[in-house]
């Protein structure tokens, strides 16, 4: 359990003072639920005792204000609980995508993501309940044991020793099962992501199912899942089954001692009746915080699943960013560079040099490496080449480059990605960021699509449609276009710009190109021969 708040320690660290008021009314409401039995025994032996009623106001006072401590205060704990383990939950989440996003592509086309998303953000959920609520319970638990325990003691001290049996018996029970529920645990969670992730392939992949007609099959494969997940579920519950059963019987052993003892003590006027009452409410409540510790253990080894799965996601180390950031780039070499697939070698010792003011042409037949060859430039692939990609004769591993991708470079792939959110959104990439109104009716009119804007019923505060369903793909070509000049790169890439564009368009953006390509290094991947006439040199990538 340590581990795993250690894990946990910078993001709870983060809600400290809402944690600390939460601990403050969480013992405030425990410690209303430990007295509550003693003043009830205290009132039943004064019910035998008095013959005067007045003492019964006096208690009536008491349990109003208790009644009223436990309902305001639990309800602020309720809300507090709420709301510290959405923000812990959150950040976890954040820490492990953004990690995810500073790694290699390779990382992410070697997963589902499906499998992948469901996995971090149940196990960033689920820890950040368990360090909430864990501590505390086993803080109200300890509390439920040991006062009432004490008490105990002074009044029996056979009933006190029985409990510090319980106590013990417990803890080797958990030392035996918590590696075998550990083992089930993990077992069954990573089988349900993966029944999760065949889940959300069944719709996903709706359009590709019903053009191969292939409905049954895809169902078959969700059933074998959902079987392989139930075999590990029944292997799981059998185990915690079994230590909760352990418990179960401890708590009917102890139940039969303290009446046989109780009763015995009742009748020889050892106890009064009252005071029984205390030490039966209080053994109750001590064998079901017992109880407690049974359950948390399989929660233990639950979460210890959780942590380790993340944890592994931060053990894969990041790319490489420098800290250079270059605002005017005036050359790019790329010298005996080779990069790999696995064993597939898909450029090998290429030597090129790009300057501004110049517009390149990147040509070659598919699969020769032209898409790898962009990657590179960007810097997705830093660490994974060799050879040296330099921008301004700095090595591509001192760079900024992730600010420099944000700040100078621009790109519009062959297949660009909306966002289902506002057009200005997806012009821009920020909340709440103003676009340039005249220039981007400038780039409208350029490119031919102007019309498609003023049909928007709200302007650029339009939704794109998930999967930008409501406009075509020569109108998403554009747009990525558009966001790409908006930017008044340094370096700007486009990958086949022209393939969905008519031919008005076309004559536009090449004579726009020509423009601006004196204060820019410009690089086309293209076929077409229109785009090609305007290009100042050609790279040809074929692979051997």
């Amino acid at each position: 359990m340590v581990h795993i708040l250690k894990f946990c320690k910078k993001y709870i660290l983060k809600y400290k003072d809402l944690i600390i008021l939460h601990i403050i009314l969480f013992l405030l409401v425990t410690l209303t639920s430990i007295i509550t039995p003693y003043i009830s025994g205290n009132f039943i032996d004064n019910l035998i005792s008095n013959t005067n009623t007045l003492f019964i106001q006096k208690y009536i006072y008491i349990f109003v204000i208790i009644g009223l401590i436990e309902i305001f205060a639990g309800y602020f704990v309720e809300k507090l609980s709420c709301i510290i383990q959405t923000k812990v939950g959150n950040e976890i989440n954040v820490s492990a995508i953004h990690h995810v996003q500073n790694l290699s592509l390779n990382f992410i086309n070697e997963r589902d993501t499906s499998y992948l998303n469901k996995q971090i953000n149940n196990d960033s959920n689920m820890l950040a309940l368990f360090c909430l609520l864990v501590p505390e319970n086993i803080i109200l638990n300890l509390l439920t044991i040991i006062i009432p325990l004490m008490f105990i003691f002074n009044s029996n001290i056979y009933l006190g020793l029985f409990l510090i049996i319980l106590n013990s018996l417990y803890f080797i029970i958990y030392n035996h099962l918590k590696e075998p529920m550990y083992s089930a645990s993990y077992e069954r969670n990573e089988e349900s992501a993966n029944y999760f992730s065949k889940l959300d392939e069944q719709l996903r992949n709706t359009k590709f199912i019903q053009t191969n007609g292939i409905e049954d099959s895809f169902v078959f494969r969700l059933n074998i899942c959902s079987e392989n997940l139930l075999k590990k579920l029944l292997k799981e519950q059998k185990i915690g089954h079994f230590f909760s059963s352990s418990g179960d019987i401890l708590k009917t052993i102890s139940t039969i001692i303290v009446f046989t003892i109780g009763g015995f003590s009742v009748i020889s006027e050892t106890m009064s009746l009252g005071e029984f009452t205390i030490v039966f409410s209080y053994f109750v409540m001590c064998t079901s915080a017992i109880q407690y510790f049974f359950s948390l253990g399989e929660e233990i080894q639950q979460n210890r699943v959780y942590c380790d799965r993340l944890e592994s996601i931060f053990e894969e180390k990041i790319k490489t960013n420098g800290k250079i950031f270059i605002e005017k780039i005036e050359k790019i070499d790329c010298k005996n560079v080779s990069f790999n697939y696995g064993n597939v070698t898909v450029i090998n010792n290429l030597n090129i040099n790009l300057s501004r003011g110049k517009i390149y042409s990147l040509i070659g037949r598919n699969g020769a490496g032209k898409s790898t060859l962009l990657n590179l430039i960007l810097g997705i692939y830093v660490d994974e080449y060799n050879g040296l990609i330099s921008y301004n004769d700095i090595p591509l591993n001192l760079l900024d480059i992730k600010k420099m991708r944000e700040k100078v470079i621009a790109v519009s792939e062959q297949e660009p990605l909306l966002l289902p959110e506002t057009l200005s959104f997806n012009l821009t990439l920020r909340e709440n960021t103003a676009v340039d109104i005249k220039e981007f009716n400038m780039l409208c009119e350029i490119l031919n699509i102007k019309q498609l804007i003023s049909s928007l019923p709200k302007g650029l505060d339009s939704l794109i449609n998930d999967q930008s369903s409501n406009i075509s793909g020569g109108e998403k070509q554009k747009i990525s276009i558009i966001r790409a000049l908006l930017k008044h790169p340094q370096i700007l890439i486009l990958d086949e710009p022209t393939s969905a564009m008519d031919k008005k368009s076309k004559i536009n953006l090449c004579n726009y190109l020509n423009s601006i390509k004196k204060e820019t290094i410009i690089i086309l991947s293209t076929h077409d021969e229109e785009l090609l006439e305007i290009c100042d040199e050609t790279i040809c990538i074929n692979k051997d």
